[in-house]
C-alpha cells in the first residue's frame, strides 16, 4: 500500500505541474493493467517514451546497415503518428482520388441509442477530452460503433475500449413468495460500456457539481430562459394530479398489482352502472330481459 506521505506528495507533484492536456490525455487513456504495472514500479512519473528509445538504441534495433539510427524527435514523431492513427479504416483505389472505406458492416437509420457519458475521471486528474464514453446495447460491436459515429456524426475513432455491465439479479416476490430471479430494471439495466478514443479534443459539457454558486446561479438562469425549466418541471407534476380527489395518482401503471386494481375498478364501476339501470327498469314497469319475458321462464 503507498503511504500516505508519499500518496500526497504525488498529489502535490500533480497539481503543482499541470501537464498539457494530450499528455494527460495519454497517460489517462492507458489501459488498467499498464497504469496498474506502472504505478506498483514506481513508474509513473518516468518518461516512458524516451525510456523506450534507449532501450531499442540498447538492444541494436535500429542498426541497419547503411542507415542510421533515427533521433530520438524522428522516431518519437513515427510512433505518435501511429498511435494517433485512425483504426478502422482501409484505402481502396479508385480512378481519381484514393477513398476511405470504414471497415464493418454499414448501418442505416439505426434503432439503437448511443448514449454519451462523461469520462471517468478521479479527484485531482485533469479531464480528457480525447476520450469519449457511450453506453450502448450489448449487441454492438466495435465496428458498429465505429462505422456508426463515422457515417453520422464524422467523427473518427483511434482507438475503442468496450466492457459489459452485467446487472445483478433480483428475485421477484409473487403472493409473498420468492418466485424467480429477474434482472434489476432503472438505473441497474444491463449495458456496454465504450470508451472511444477521439482525433479532435471533445469537452463535455460542464456538470453543476463542478460549478463555483455564481456559475450554477448564472447556468440555472439561463437554463430558465432558454427552456423554461421550472415551468416544464410544474407541468409535468400537475400532470400526475387527481382532478377529483387532488392527490398524486399513482406513477407505475405498467405494475402487476397497479394493472390489476384498474382492472377490478372498471369492473366494479360497470357492475355498478348495470345495476343502476336494471333497478330504473324495474322501477319504470318495464321487463329488463325482453317483452313479454320474467326473469326465471
Amino acid at each position: 500500500m503507498m503511504s500516505a506521505g508519499l500518496r500526497a506528495n504525488r498529489l502535490f507533484r500533480r497539481a503543482y505541474s499541470t501537464p498539457s492536456l494530450p499528455e494527460a490525455a495519454k497517460r489517462g487513456s492507458l489501459p488498467i493493467q499498464v497504469a496498474l504495472r506502472r504505478s506498483q514500479t514506481g513508474a509513473e512519473d518516468v518518461d516512458q517514451d524516451r525510456a523506450r528509445y534507449d532501450l531499442l538504441v540498447a538492444r541494436g534495433k535500429f542498426a541497419v546497415a547503411g542507415r542510421s539510427a533515427p533521433s530520438y524527435e524522428e522516431w518519437l514523431e513515427r510512433t505518435t503518428r501511429r498511435r494517433r492513427r485512425v483504426r478502422g479504416t482501409r484505402t481502396e483505389k479508385a480512378s481519381v482520388d484514393p477513398a476511405t472505406q470504414v471497415v464493418g458492416k454499414t448501418i442505416y437509420l439505426p434503432n439503437m441509442i448511443f448514449k454519451l457519458m462523461r469520462n471517468n475521471t478521479s479527484a485531482g486528474q485533469p479531464y480528457n477530452p480525447f476520450e469519449a464514453t457511450f453506453r450502448i446495447p450489448p449487441s454492438v460491436t466495435k465496428n458498429d460503433v465505429r462505422s456508426y459515429l463515422s457515417a453520422v456524426y464524422g467523427v473518427n475513432c483511434t482507438y475503442i475500449r468496450t466492457d459489459n455491465y452485467i446487472a445483478p439479479l433480483k428475485r421477484t416476490r409473487v403472493n409473498g413468495v420468492l418466485y424467480q430471479m429477474k434482472r434489476r430494471f432503472g438505473g441497474n439495466t444491463t449495458y456496454k460500456r465504450a470508451v472511444v478514443g477521439l482525433e479532435e479534443p471533445f469537452f463535455y459539457p460542464q456538470a453543476q457539481e463542478d460549478m463555483t454558486a455564481k456559475e450554477r446561479g448564472e447556468h440555472m438562469d439561463w437554463l430558465e430562459k432558454m427552456f423554461q425549466a421550472t415551468s416544464v418541471k410544474n407541468a409535468l407534476k400537475t400532470q400526475y394530479v387527481d382532478m377529483a380527489t387532488g392527490q398524486i395518482r399513482k406513477r407505475q401503471d405498467k405494475n402487476r398489482g397497479r394493472i390489476l386494481e384498474l382492472v377490478m375498478k372498471k369492473r366494479a364501476e360497470k357492475e355498478q352502472s348495470v345495476k343502476k339501470a336494471v333497478k330504473e327498469l324495474v322501477s319504470s314497469g318495464s321487463s329488463p330481459f325482453g317483452p313479454g319475458m320474467v326473469h326465471g321462464e
